[in-house]
C-alpha cells in the first residue's frame, strides 16, 4: 500500500477477467483512508499476457507512477512496464523491460533512479536487483544468461562452452508468440563429442512440432529433432541419440558438426526446415495449437527459447546466433549475436543486474525465495529482508537481511 500524490491510499493487485480467462493487473484506491475501497483502473490487461505482482513507484516528485509488472508464464518473458500521469486514472501501454523479476518490488532511491529487486527467473537463479530509469528502459528487451553453474570462455574466435555434470550453460530468448509465428533460428556453430551423443541444441518454445515441443540436439556426426518427453534427462545422462537405427530415421541427419556449420531452424506456414549451411536436411508440420509456455526454472531446454549445452560430455563452440520471429498478432523479436565483437550473449545481465545472493537448483531442491522489501535508512545505508530456502530442509525456509551501500548499486546515474 500507498500514498498516492493525490491523497489516496493505493495498492495494485491482480485477477483473473471471465473474458479473456487470464489475469489482469489493476489499481485499488480508497479516498477515506481505508474505511472503503474501489478500483480506480485497469493498468494492465490484453488476454495474452498474464499480468500480476504489480509494484507501483511514484516518480517525478508525484507527477508520474509507474508499475512494474511480473509476466507469470516465465520460460523467458520478461517483465513489463506502464505508467500514469493522472494519479492512475489511465495507462499507457505495457513495455517491456530488461529483466525478469517474480514479485518485483520498486522505489526510488535519492539520487532519482529506481531500484527494482524480485526473484530473477531470467538467468541465474537468485534474489536480483536492477537500477535504471524505467522511463528510458521501457520497451527494452535483454536475453537471459545460464540458470546454473557452467564452464565457458569467451574469446574473439567463439565461446567455447565444455560440458560437464551438474553444469548448463544455455542463453534463453523471447519466446514466439504462438505455433503461428514465423521463425528463423540460426547458429555458427561446432561440437566435438562421442558420436551420437548430444553436446548443444537450439530449441523453441510454444511451438507444436509432430513430435512434440522442437528441440534441436546436435552431436559430433549429425542432429535430431527430439522426440516428445522431458529432455532434462538427457541434459543430466548424456544418452546417445543417434545410435538407434530404424526409430524417427525421418527426424535425424547426418553432417559433420565437428566444423563450423550454420545450424537453423526456418518455420513458415506450418512448415518446420531444419537446415545446414542453407541446405534443408529435416522437415517437419507443425500444427496450429500452441504448446503451453510455463516455465520458471530454465532447467529443461523443450519449455524455453534456448541455445547452448546439452549432456554432460563434449564441447561447442558458437560464433553467431541470429533469432528473427514475426508473430501475429505480438511485436516482431529481431537478436543478434556475435563473438567477434567480444561480448557475451549475457552481457547486459552480467553489467547490470545486481545479485544480492543467490540459490540454484540443485538435486532435491526446488529454489524459492525473491519476494522482497526494502527500505533506506537515515545513514544511506538500503536494508533488504527476503525468504529463502536455501541450505534449509524440505518444506522449510528463513528469513534474511542484507545491507546494500548506494556504491554497490550499479547502473547509470
Amino acid at each position: 500500500m500507498l500514498d498516492l500524490p493525490d491523497g489516496s491510499l493505493g495498492f495494485a493487485a491482480q485477477y483473473m477477467r471471465g473474458a479473456t480467462q487470464e489475469l489482469c493487473q489493476v489499481l485499488i484506491t480508497s479516498a477515506d483512508a481505508g474505511k472503503s475501497w474501489r478500483e480506480r483502473a485497469v493498468i494492465a490487461s490484453d488476454g495474452y499476457h498474464r499480468f500480476c505482482e504489480g509494484g507501483i513507484v511514484v516518480l517525478g516528485g508525484g507527477r508520474e507512477l509507474g508499475c512494474v509488472m511480473r509476466e507469470n508464464h516465465g520460460a523467458g518473458m520478461p517483465d513489463y512496464v506502464a505508467f500514469s500521469t493522472d494519479n492512475g486514472a489511465t495507462w499507457s501501454q505495457p513495455q517491456t523491460l530488461p529483466f525478469a523479476f517474480h514479485r518485483p518490488y520498486v522505489k526510488q532511491l535519492a539520487d532519482g533512479r529506481v531500484l527494482v529487486t524480485g526473484r530473477n527467473v531470467l538467468g541465474p537463479l537468485g534474489t536480483f536487483g536492477w537500477v535504471g530509469d524505467l522511463r528510458q528502459n521501457a520497451g527494452d528487451y535483454e536475453i537471459g544468461g545460464p540458470a546454473a553453474r557452467f564452464t565457458a570462455v569467451l574469446n574473439r574466435n567463439a565461446l567455447e562452452v565444455e560440458n560437464r555434470p551438474g553444469e548448463a550453460c544455455r542463453y534463453t530468448l523471447f519466446p514466439p508468440e504462438s505455433s503461428r509465428s514465423e521463425i528463423l533460428f540460426s547458429a555458427r556453430v561446432k561440437v566435438a563429442g562421442p558420436a551420437g551423443v548430444p553436446v548443444a541444441f537450439l530449441s523453441l518454445a510454444r511451438v507444436n512440432a509432430s513430435r512434440g515441443p522442437v528441440v534441436l540436439a546436435l552431436a559430433a556426426d549429425g542432429l535430431r529433432l527430439l522426440p516428445q518427453g522431458d529432455t532434462r534427462a538427457l541434459a543430466i545422462a548424456g544418452n546417445p541419440i543417434f545410435a538407434k537405427s530404424g526409430e524417427d530415421i525421418d527426424s535425424r541427419a547426418a553432417a559433420d558438426l565437428t566444423r563450423y556449420r550454420t545450424v537453423a531452424l526456418r518455420l513458415r506456414r506450418g512448415l518446420m526446415q531444419v537446415l545446414v549451411d542453407g541446405q534443408v536436411v529435416l522437415n517437419s508440420c507443425v500444427f496450429w495449437e500452441s504448446l503451453p509456455l510455463n516455465d520458471f526454472l530454465s532447467q529443461d531446454p523443450s519449455k524455453r527459447t534456448q541455445f547452448g549445452a546439452l549432456g554432460e560430455l563434449g564441447r561447442s563452440s558458437w560464433q553467431e546466433v541470429t533469432y528473427r520471429v514475426d508473430n501475429p498478432a505480438q511485436p516482431p523479436v529481431r537478436w543478434h549475436w556475435q563473438a567477434s565483437a567480444g561480448a557475451w550473449p549475457d552481457q547486459y545481465q552480467r553489467d547490470r543486474l545486481i545479485q544480492i545472493y543467490g540459490n540454484p537448483a540443485v538435486p532435491g531442491h526446488s529454489p524459492d525465495h525473491g519476494y522482497t522489501s526494502w527500505l533506506t535508512l537515515a545513514d544511506g545505508r538500503i536494508l533488504l529482508v527476503d525468504y529463502t530456502n536455501r541450505d534449509d530442509p524440505a518444506g522449510k525456509s528463513h528469513l534474511v537481511g542484507v545491507y546494500l551501500q548506494p556504491g554497490d548499486l550499479q547502473g547509470p546515474r
